[in-house]
Formats: structure tokens, sequence, C-alpha cells
């Protein structure tokens, strides 16, 4: 199951920070969420990525589960 389908199930409601950089003139977005007092963040060339990253992080972070979904390229 998708790591942000997750997420939502278990925390409905989140509030997500998106903030969007430049690397290699190129966009770069870091999305950020407080979840039960933990700060969670994911990086990405997208925001969907950044999303998938964070609540990877944020779904090992709370619950230690590591999720085998693999993001398409």
């Amino acid at each position: 199951m998708h790591p942000v389908m997750v997420l939502h199930q278990m925390k409905p409601g989140l509030l997500y920070n998106t903030n969007q950089t430049t690397r290699d003139n190129k966009p770069f977005f870091t999305v950020t969420a407080d979840i039960n007092g933990k700060e969670f963040s994911g990086e990405g060339t997208n925001v969907k990525k950044a999303k998938f990253f964070l609540a990877n992080a944020a779904i090992l972070g709370l619950y230690g589960v590591e999720s085998t979904f693999e993001i398409s390229a």
C-alpha cells in the first residue's frame, strides 16, 4: 500500500508545509508535517515524491514499519 495512503488513514487531516527551492537550476521541494509532536520531512524533485519520502519516514518513526512500496521513476 502506498505510504501516503497509509499515513492518511492512520492520521487523517494532516497539515503539510511545502517549500520550493532550486538545485542545479531545477525545482526541489521539501514537505514537512508535525505528527504527534514530532516533525517529519521529505525531499524530492516534485511535491508527490517529497510527500512519499515524508510518509515513509513518518510510518517508520511512528509505527516502526518500513514500507516496501517503490516510487516510480
